[in-house]
């Protein structure tokens, strides 16, 4: 069966991936960096057009870096678990929607 455009079973690989990068306990670190200083590989593209000369940059571990004007955990752990709540797919925009939550299943928190 497909969810929007992807089968279920790649789904549920990516979402066990995803629960154990959480379980890696992986360190999220950053760093502030002018926007001509800003490391190789890392895109801008997303953030506003009103953001700060001075950028954010957020690493994960080693597994991914990019710029961020959110909040971050110290570490992957502090997350406990990405529950997928659904998908949503919109033939038009040719965007895939995540809903989802980030905690323990059940009644556990």
């Amino acid at each position: 069966s497909l969810v929007g455009g992807l089968a279920v079973t790649d789904i549920l690989h990516h979402l066990a991936q995803l629960n154990e990068l959480i379980a890696d306990d992986l360190p999220v670190t950053y760093e502030f960096v002018t926007a001509d200083n800003v490391p190789e590989g890392v895109k801008l593209d997303r953030l506003p057009d009103n953001a700060s000369e001075t950028l954010r940059i957020v690493r994960i571990g080693q597994y991914d870096v990019c710029p961020c004007i959110g909040a971050h955990v110290a570490s992957t752990a502090e997350l406990r678990e990405f529950i997928l709540l659904g998908t949503n797919w919109d033939p038009e925009r040719h965007s895939f929607r995540l809903r989802f939550k980030l905690g323990v299943a059940g009644n556990k928190g």
